[in-house]
């Protein structure tokens, strides 16, 4: 893919970068072989955390902070 290319995919709104992820994953599958259907609790579960992610609520960690976690788990 072209710089030019990923840079106007990155200009574009959010709920159109998720079409384009959702596209990319599904083909991403079809091309491993992976095209299980989510069931439907699965589909539940994916579309409550969605909205938390877009009404602001989701917490996000660094990738240093959940390694200090699970190492401190002990």
């Amino acid at each position: 893919m072209s710089h030019e290319k990923l840079q106007e995919i990155l200009q574009l709104p959010y709920d159109e970068k998720i079409e384009i992820y959702e596209a990319l994953v599904n083909d991403l599958h079809k091309e491993n072989g992976l095209e299980e259907e989510l069931n439907e609790s699965q589909k539940q579960e994916l579309d409550r955390r969605l909205k938390k992610i877009e009404d602001g609520e989701a917490k996000f960690f660094s990738w240093d902070e959940v390694e200090r976690r699970l190492r401190n788990r002990k």
